[in-house]
């Protein structure tokens, strides 16, 4: 009797643990925080590309607000599987699709030759490091980070670096997770709260900035300027 009661709990835990993996997993594709090499990448792109995440990433309100991208120029910074590089190309940005995961690259590369030729023709790939965004000077006009600017450990290097491969009146936009307690997102210990962000790109040399706490329920939407 108190075997059976004993492997009826233990089923139970590890159902109930089971359930609590899959949910977070399912709400966002970062939490928890895994190693990207030790994950398979089917899963890893079901995550970023979950039918969920635009209930509440918005990313077609995100480029919208990014205004007229015919013939700019976008680094994708910390793309993943693309999610936000088709959006920005298809409304006529040349985008360059940015990662350090070089299986993100090779599945950009495999979606890219699947669409039709105008959108095919402004994405590009181009592997990154966290401490080199790999850019030349004045080489783009926008940088987007979206879910990516926590990940990066020496941010004052490493933005000064993306300000200086912005051109002059050039934007980046920054876009991640309050740090208030909240369903989805990175462990607490790794947010970034957005006034410090702020100051770290103020750092880096951008001026100019706008905050935007109210788009997005879970996240801040930060645009800083290059003089």
């Amino acid at each position: 009797m108190i075997m059976r009661s004993l492997t009826a709990f233990i089923l139970c835990f590890t159902c109930l643990l089971a359930w609590g993996q899959f949910d977070t997993a399912t709400l966002y594709p970062s939490a928890p925080e895994p190693q990207v090499d030790t994950l398979d990448l089917k899963h890893l792109i079901a995550q970023e590309e979950d039918p969920q995440r635009e209930a509440w990433q918005r990313p077609d309100t995100v480029v919208a607000m990014l205004g007229d991208l015919n013939g700019l120029t976008v680094m994708d910074l910390g793309c993943g599987s693309g999610y936000f590089s088709f959006r920005l190309a298809d409304a006529g940005a040349n985008v360059i699709c940015a990662d350090a995961d070089e299986r993100f690259l090779d599945h950009v590369e495999t979606k890219r030759s699947r669409m039709p030729g105008g959108i095919k023709e402004r994405i590009s790939t181009r592997h990154v490091s966290k401490v080199d965004p790999s850019l030349s000077p004045g080489e783009v006009d926008i940088v987007i980070a979206v879910n990516t600017y926590h990940r990066i450990d020496d941010r004052a290097d490493y933005f000064a670096a993306v300000h200086d491969g912005i051109r002059s009146g050039g934007r980046l936009i920054v876009i991640d997770h309050h740090v208030e307690e909240q369903p989805l997102g990175p462990p607490s210990e790794m947010k970034v709260a957005y006034h410090t962000v702020l100051e770290e790109l103020y750092q880096a040399g951008f001026i100019r900035s706008r905050v935007d706490n109210s788009t997005l329920p879970y996240q801040y939407i930060i645009t800083v300027w290059r003089q």
